[in-house]
């Protein structure tokens, strides 16, 4: 038989406190890309980034539609295009 005891202060030490918790649209299944910005750049099909985008939101990144300062990386279809040129060379 297991029983399951459950005290207070073992639950206060094992639990850090996290900043409130907000409602989401979206489910997020890591934060392995917290604080990311993505931008997509070079690809003709919408169902291509709307999948990419999907596995970025599920892991709590953020994307872009433009290239800003702020974006963190760039992913590119192919080697060409003016966001690709100006992330690369700055």
């Amino acid at each position: 038989m297991l029983y399951l005891i459950f005290y207070n202060d073992i639950y206060e030490y094992s639990v850090p406190l996290q900043p409130t918790l907000s409602r989401r649209r979206r489910p997020v299944y890591n934060n392995a890309m917290k604080d990311q910005v993505i931008c997509f750049t070079g690809f003709n099909e919408r169902s291509q980034i709307s999948q990419l985008a999907s596995l970025v939101h599920y892991m709590n990144g953020t994307i872009r539609k433009d290239y800003s300062p702020n974006v963190t990386h760039v992913v590119a279809n192919h080697c060409k295009g003016e966001k690709y040129k100006v992330s690369f060379v700055g």
